[in-house]
């Protein structure tokens, strides 16, 4: 497939927590509380419980969510990034393991809810949760774009895996060193950093 240089890009798909925000969600206690085995993924657990202990558990994982959204702090230089690809024309679009609400009130804390349109803002009960391609060809769908015409930038190895299944470019964010260097196809320690080098 080819790939465009990430200069070039003008579709922009982002994961939300620990990307452009700071990373405070505390897995290893979300896990306790909800009686998750430490190897397993919350979501997917969740998902195959009885319908009433799932509605139960997924209503105080919402409820912590909400908390800590409510709480978010901009990750270093997601704010000047987002500005720059706004005022490049850039269309720009969430995909998040949260919930859709949780993601606009994200936004709204971090003061980025305007560069965003609330369609294009994809939580968990919109797709597929990452690492599934589902939110990703959703959004390819919408802009009527080619894969090889976006990309994806994240923190996790989720995020990294839904943009490889979907045929996407993928960028590392906000690790000093790249810890997934067989899904990554750039890697920058900071926004700021990945904003440095689309100015280059």
């Amino acid at each position: 497939m080819n790939h465009k240089d990430i200069r070039h890009i003008r579709h922009w798909i982002f994961d939300m927590d620990g990307t452009l925000t700071l990373a405070v969600h505390d897995f290893a206690m979300v896990k306790k509380v909800l009686e998750i085995p430490e190897e397993e993924d919350i979501l997917v657990n969740l998902e195959n419980l009885p319908e009433a202990d799932r509605h139960a558990r997924l209503r105080w994982l919402a409820e912590y969510e909400l908390k800590l959204a409510k709480q978010s702090i901009p990750a270093k230089g997601a704010e000047d990034l987002l500005q720059y690809l706004y005022q490049q024309s850039s269309d720009l679009a969430i995909l998040t393991r949260n919930l859709q609400n949780l993601a606009l009130v994200t936004l709204e804390a971090i003061k980025a809810d305007h560069y965003f349109e609330p369609s294009l803002i994809f939580g968990r009960e919109n797709a597929a949760p990452k690492p599934s391609a589902d939110g990703i060809e959703q959004i390819i769908a919408k802009w009527e774009i080619l894969p090889t015409e976006t990309v994806i930038v994240g923190d996790h190895e989720y995020d990294l895996a839904s943009g490889k299944n979907a045929g996407i470019q993928t960028i590392l964010v906000n690790h000093e060193t790249n810890i997934y260097p067989d899904l990554a196809d750039y890697h920058f320690p900071s926004c700021e950093a990945l904003l440095a080098y689309l100015k280059q």
